[in-house]
């Protein structure tokens, strides 16, 4: 703290001005220091009220969501992106190769097996091809 910050306070809080190079009892400068503490106390509980209010207003109008729903929600829609990939080679072979739909089945399959173990490493796949749950950190 500045110098002349600090004797400004010492005569708000005693009334008395001392002198550059005075000696100053440190009683005085810790009831000349603790109102800047106070007001410092005061406004971080401020903030945490106020943060605290808005996170409840947040939640009251359905702008916050529990992170377990909304993990299951992912997981459900990744669940069924994974099912259409996986079904891709039966659901389109005849239309990929109507002469040799079984040629087209095979292609396509080979593709897709190819491309689960990317998931798997991923660790969004598990093994035997359905979507692995995430594991939750412990807090």
């Amino acid at each position: 703290m500045h110098g002349d910050t600090m004797r400004k306070r010492v005569l708000a809080a005693t009334g008395k001005d001392f002198k550059h190079g005075e000696m100053v009892p440190a009683s005085v400068i810790l009831k000349a220091v603790q109102p800047t503490d106070i007001k410092a106390e005061q406004t971080r509980e401020t903030k945490e009220r106020a943060d605290k209010l808005e996170l409840a207003n947040a939640e009251k109008r359905r702008e916050l969501f529990p992170q377990e729903e909304v993990e299951k929600m992912i997981h459900l829609r990744f669940q069924l992106l994974l099912d259409l990939f996986r079904s891709l080679p039966t659901e389109v072979a005849g239309k990929c190769n109507p002469s040799d739909p079984e040629h087209a089945y095979r292609v396509l399959d080979e593709f897709l097996q190819g491309r689960l173990p990317i998931l798997r490493e991923s660790g969004q796949v598990t093994p035997d091809g359905s979507l692995a749950k995430r594991k939750r950190k412990k807090k």
